[in-house]
C-alpha cells in the first residue's frame, strides 16, 4: 500500500498534462476557437522552435524577466516599510488599512487600463500592473507579522539576550530566541 502513494503521485501529474494536451489538440482540431486565438500544441511547439532559432527567445525571456524583477522590487522596497509602519502604528493602520484592503480586492485586470492610459505602451504598464499585484498582498503580510511580533515576547526576550555579555553565550541566546519565532 505504501508503494502505490509515491507511483501514484509521479503518474497523476503525467495523466493529468497528457488529458490537458489531448484537450488541447481536440479543441484546436475541431476549431472551437480561431487558430489565431487558440494555436494548436504542433503551432506553439513550431513557433518556439522557430523563436529560439532567430534568437529572439532569449531576448523575451530577459525582457519578461526584467519586468517582473522591476515590478516586485518595487513592491518590496515599499510595501515592506508602509506594511512594517501599518504593524507598529495604530493611527497609520486605522487611517491606511481600509484603503490598502480595498485596493487589495481589486483585480490586476481592471489596472490595465489605467497603466494604458497613464504609461502608454512598452515596459512601464507591465511594471506597474506587476507592481500593484504584488504591493498589497506585501504591505498586509508584513503588517500583520509586524503586528503580531509587537504584541508578543520577542521584543523583551531580545532585549534580555543582547544585555548578556557579548560572544558566544548572547549569540546562543539569540539564535534560540529566533529559532523559536520563526
Amino acid at each position: 500500500m505504501a508503494q502505490s502513494v509515491p507511483s501514484a503521485s509521479r503518474i497523476l501529474p503525467l495523466a493529468v498534462a497528457s488529458g490537458a494536451l489531448l484537450l488541447w489538440t481536440a479543441l484546436s482540431r475541431l476549431e472551437v476557437f480561431p487558430s489565431t486565438a487558440f494555436p494548436s500544441p504542433a503551432d506553439v511547439a513550431h513557433g518556439f522552435v522557430e523563436k529560439a532559432w532567430y534568437g529572439t527567445l532569449f531576448d523575451d525571456v530577459v525582457a519578461s524577466l526584467f519586468r517582473v524583477t522591476m515590478g516586485f522590487c518595487l513592491a518590496v522596497m515599499l510595501g515592506i516599510p508602509l506594511g512594517l509602519w501599518l504593524g507598529l502604528s495604530v493611527r497609520a493602520r486605522v487611517a491606511l488599512l481600509p484603503a490598502v484592503n480595498f485596493f487589495r480586492s481589486l483585480s490586476p485586470l481592471a489596472w490595465i487600463p489605467f497603466a494604458i492610459l497613464w504609461f502608454g505602451i512598452g515596459d512601464l504598464p507591465s511594471i506597474f500592473l506587476i507592481f500593484m499585484t504584488a504591493f498589497f498582498p506585501m504591505v498586509l503580510a508584513t503588517s500583520a507579522v509586524a503586528l503580531q511580533l509587537a504584541n508578543s515576547d520577542l521584543p523583551g526576550a531580545v532585549a534580555w539576550a543582547q544585555k548578556l555579555p557579548a560572544g558566544a553565550a548572547r549569540q546562543n541566546a539569540l539564535t534560540n530566541i529566533i529559532a523559536q519565532w520563526s
